[in-house]
């Protein structure tokens, strides 16, 4: 919970900044909110929601328990506020679904939004990102890694967390730090998070020391249903037992956040096949 406030109340301390230069008297600042609650077992939504929430009451009182930056004059002297009765929250755990709800809830509601915060994944941001820039509003995102969504095709898209490619970087250097250099398995799920995260880390593996780093690398694809007989090609008993068979002890797994289960499912397996002790990490 105090992980997921202090990002909500990273965002926050953006928009201040962001609005500065538009307001000489106490500005008002409506924000839209979209978490997965339907996703997950909704625990995702629920919690994002509720840090929102403490974060929001952070910022209004200039509270710097959680995050110290607060305590500067620049945003002492602030004058947005984050009104609690406008703060709207939708679940965002059905594809395509919120330009629809932006468009009707700007059209109900008594101002404007000025910001829309809280897309955790990828696909939802790229969603909010084409209504924020007819809008002129920023989207601040908390989750989203898909490195697209840097640069100009996204201008109003601003993140507090690191794109694939910065994660795939520190992984590599982790496991180099243990002395993991040579040998790198890994288990990705098909869809378009665990290709880009797979890419990036395995990218990142190839380049590291200078070209030289992990020059076996093994990558296995799982997709769903789950859990899946051993014998079927893509289920997680197969990748892990193709993973069994090269002996590579170092092993990544590129999932997204929403796969509810599986690292219980791959954790079943890796004892199945006894992958689960001695040299292995994961």
């Amino acid at each position: 919970m105090k992980a997921y406030r202090n990002t909500f109340m990273k965002s926050y301390a953006f928009l201040s900044l962001f609005h500065l230069s538009l307001a000489e008297d106490d500005f008002l600042c409506p924000l839209q909110s979209f978490v997965p609650f339907s996703m997950g077992g909704g625990s995702y939504g629920y919690s994002h929601m509720a840090a929102a929430l403490l974060a929001i009451d952070d910022f209004n009182t200039r509270d710097s328990a959680v995050v110290p930056e607060l305590e500067s004059q620049i945003y002492q002297d602030c004058s947005v506020y984050i009104p609690e009765s406008e703060f709207a929250v939708y679940d965002v755990s059905e594809p395509n679904i919120i330009p629809k709800l932006l468009v009707g809830r700007k059209s109900t509601c008594s101002s404007p939004p000025c910001a829309i915060v809280g897309p955790y994944a990828s696909p939802p941001t790229i969603e909010s990102s084409v209504i924020a820039n007819a809008w002129d509003i920023p989207v601040i995102t908390h989750g989203a890694e898909d490195p697209n969504l840097s640069g100009k095709k996204h201008p109003t898209v601003f993140r507090s967390c690191v794109n694939v490619h910065a994660m795939g970087e520190a992984i590599v250097q982790f496991l180099r730090s243990k002395g993991r250099t040579d040998f790198l398995g890994g288990l990705f799920r098909s869809g378009d998070y665990g290709i880009d995260s797979m890419e990036a880390i395995r990218s990142a593996a190839e380049e590291s020391d200078g070209g030289l780093g992990f020059p076996h690398i093994n990558v296995q694809k799982i997709s769903p249903p789950f859990p899946g007989d051993s014998n079927e090609v893509n289920s997680i008993g197969y990748a892990m037992n193709q993973l069994k068979k090269s002996s590579y002890r170092t092993i990544f797994l590129a999932l997204d956040v929403v796969s509810e289960g599986m690292l219980s499912w791959i954790a079943d397996a890796a004892e199945e096949y006894q992958m689960n002790g001695g040299d292995y990490v994961y």
